[in-house]
């Protein structure tokens, strides 16, 4: 073999590109497969392979299946190479099959491979963008050629309302996104981009835990934003007009039950949000009315525990009507001076600042809100307390848990060991229960915050 042959065998290798959709995309540059990077512009034949995977799970996590349905993956795609002055070198090639073509009709494509293409060595941005025809500022990037300026916006507009749903109007599924910067060597074998779903879904519901039929009459949840950091990996975008789901007229009947139970759980819709923040929590607002005369109002106008919806993520929530509050006293190794509160009292769900990091100790009592009578012999139940049942209000950073060993002592208290936090905003939730025996009574959300001792008052 010649010294020019053996030269061209080795500059002919295969790359192969995995665009993952659940995590968040890595924008550092990196040398690929570890491979010193070449002198920039020697020719490089590559392949891209496609693939897709699951939504990233429940928050807070649930036994409910997270992962992606039918209309949630690929209905169009384009890949874009570019070098590090967004100049585009290379629209990536596909030649989809006839099976492949009638997936993407429905957004159903979880994978496909591209043809063969040819780039030159040195440092490379590649661009992913799939069911783009949703966003208006993207408007026209399926005709972008070798050679163009690519000039992309931050942020993109979502302002489809409460109804929209994948494929339903226009052909639209949901956006995707993915960017990272990549040097390419000759010895390059393979690069990975994760490919990142811009919208979560959220998950309503109703139960009714009470002695009373219940029959909510409206109900609505807001704000979310209406604009969106194009890729992953940044802060959330500030609020800019914000929008609510609207269901008024609803007519939900609610069986009457103390135990949690399958009749007596109302579903109350899926719907696709945009990432969001809201501090103290999104505003929840329920009108609702009682078979009983002499029970207390069921309306009410409540903030949730989770203050930030992150993209990507299924956020499943549930109201819950209630005879009980629930009561908590709070003790640590960093307890504040003059000590903790007495006690706090909340119906639906609590945050309990924990002062400093180390152990702590959480003492709950069960209260009735009405003419209910508590149950004598409360114990208290975690479902699964182990770190698949504490989850964080997940970053794309992928932060490491702060709250280890949560753990239900004689059913009477809960203890665990908080660490400091890598953001000051970083918390766990998890589903505390009220037990009478077998029989649920009550449950109440739970998140634990961080506080600095040297904040504290």
């Amino acid at each position: 073999m010649t010294i020019r042959n053996k030269w061209l065998y080795l500059i002919r290798l295969s790359l192969s590109v995995c665009l993952l959709t659940a995590f968040a995309a890595c924008s550092n540059e990196t040398a690929v497969d570890g491979g010193d990077p070449d002198v920039p512009g020697q020719p490089v034949t590559l392949s891209l392979q496609i693939g897709t995977e699951a939504e990233a799970p429940a928050v807070p996590l649930t036994k409910a299946d997270p992962r992606a349905t039918d209309g949630e993956y690929i209905h169009s795609l384009v890949v874009l190479v570019t070098n590090t002055h967004d100049v585009v070198e290379k629209v990536v090639p596909f030649t989809f099959t006839d099976v492949e073509t009638s997936q993407m009709e429905t957004g159903d494509l979880k994978s496909c491979t591209s043809r063969s293409f040819t780039l030159t060595t040195g440092a490379k941005r590649f661009y992913a963008f799939a069911n783009y025809e949703g966003l208006s500022e993207l408007d026209g990037i399926q005709n972008t050629q070798p050679g163009n300026q690519l000039t992309l916006p931050s942020t993109v507009t979502w302002d489809k309302g409460q109804d929209w749903k994948p494929g339903a109007v226009d052909d639209e599924f949901i956006p995707m996104t993915a960017l990272r910067e990549v040097r390419i060597s000759s010895s390059t074998k393979s690069v990975s981009i994760e490919l990142v779903r811009l919208l979560s879904k959220l998950k309503v519901s109703f139960r009714n835990s009470t002695a009373d039929e219940i029959t909510v009459t409206g109900w609505s949840m807001g704000g979310f934003n209406k604009s969106i950091n194009l890729f992953a990996g940044n802060s959330v975008a500030s609020l800019v007009y914000a929008w609510n789901i609207q269901k008024d007229g609803l007519s939900i009947q609610l069986a009457s039950a103390t135990i949690r139970d399958a009749t007596n759980t109302s579903d109350g819709g899926t719907y696709y949000v945009s990432e969001s923040e809201q501090a103290g929590g999104f505003n929840l607002n329920v009108t609702a009315t009682t078979s009983s005369p002499t029970s207390t109002d069921r309306n009410g106008n409540k903030k949730t525990l989770r203050t930030q919806i992150l993209r990507n993520r299924v956020w499943e929530l549930e109201v819950l009507f209630s005879d009980f509050d629930l009561g908590v006293q709070i003790t640590s190794e960093n307890a504040p001076i003059g000590g903790y509160p007495a006690e706090m009292t909340v119906g639906g769900g609590i945050t309990c600042s924990i002062i400093g990091a180390g152990l702590f100790t959480l003492t709950p009592t069960l209260k009735a809100n009405s003419t209910a009578a508590v149950p004598a012999n409360i114990t208290w139940k975690i479902d699964d307390p182990s770190s698949e049942s504490i989850s964080s209000e997940e970053s794309p950073d992928k932060k490491p848990l702060v709250v280890e060993k949560l753990i239900v002592v004689n059913g009477k208290i809960i203890t665990g060991v908080m660490k400091m936090p890598t953001d000051k905003e970083q918390s766990y939730t998890f589903t505390l229960k009220a037990m009478s025996g077998t029989n649920e009574v009550a449950s109440f959300e739970v998140r634990l915050l961080y506080t600095d001792i040297f904040e504290s008052k």
